[in-house]
């Protein structure tokens, strides 16, 4: 569960900001003049997305490695098959 705060009540009552996110596991979202500018998120998400983050710059950079060899036309006509054989998929035989 997220809860939204203005940067103004944020900063006016960060102590407890902290102990909300820390010891009930919530996330506050922080806006300036109703946007979203910021978020205060527990340690353990904070690592969880961290890591997620990590492994798909992994991923992407191993996909970009395989096929940096293709020529780009081949790939966007790869691409698009594979989306139009996923969204229209043929009979098994």
């Amino acid at each position: 569960m997220f809860v939204e705060v203005s940067a103004v009540k944020f900063r006016n009552t960060l102590g407890e900001q902290i102990d909300q996110v820390q010891y009930r596991q919530e996330s506050i979202l922080i806006t300036k003049d109703g946007v979203p500018a910021a978020a205060l998120i527990d340690t353990e998400l904070f690592h969880r997305v961290h890591g997620a983050l990590r492994q798909m710059n992994r991923l992407a950079a191993g996909m970009a490695d395989r096929f940096a060899v293709v020529p780009v036309a081949e790939g966007i006509a790869q691409i698009k098959a594979l989306i139009a054989e996923e969204r229209h998929p043929t009979p098994e035989e």
